[in-house]
């Protein structure tokens, strides 16, 4: 790539292709083959918490997710999720014009508001969407005796 600066903007050579960087918009960067960036970025996946009568319920919107890829723990009033989500065709690909969907691991970490029955926990994953229902912990009530 050659590159050469001038009054009006920078002209880049690539693959025997002039560009052109007008002034108005100035950061447009030019590259002559695909980037590819290799990371470990861990992304969070679109997360509902809402309260019910009887419970909380944490819904994940993750479609495209093995069952077998996800792992679930609850430590305290705290609930983490994790997981890996696979890009069917990623040999497929050799260049991306757009890219916005989500493919590697990801985390989400919910703090729960309030004390759970942690021997009732249900979780679902139905169409793309995972829903862990977690039961309210029910007031114990002790009987004091008078002697």
């Amino acid at each position: 790539m050659q590159v050469r600066g001038s009054e009006q903007g920078v002209r880049y050579q690539i693959g025997g292709f002039d560009w052109r960087e007008s002034s108005l918009s100035s950061g447009l960067i030019v590259y002559s083959a695909p980037l590819v960036i290799v990371s470990r970025r861990v992304w969070a996946p679109p997360t509902d918490v809402y309260e019910t009568e009887d419970a909380i319920v944490v819904q994940l919107e993750i479609p495209g997710v093995n069952e077998d890829d996800l792992e679930i723990s609850l430590s305290g009033l705290s609930l983490v999720i994790t997981g890996h989500r696979r890009d069917p065709l990623l040999h497929e690909k050799v260049a991306y014009h757009r890219m916005e969907i989500q493919y590697g691991d990801f985390e989400t970490e919910v703090c729960l508001p309030i004390a759970l029955a942690h021997d009732e926990i249900e979780a679902v994953y139905e169409d793309g969407f995972l829903t862990i229902r977690l039961a309210k912990a029910r007031a114990h009530r002790v009987i004091v005796a008078a002697e």
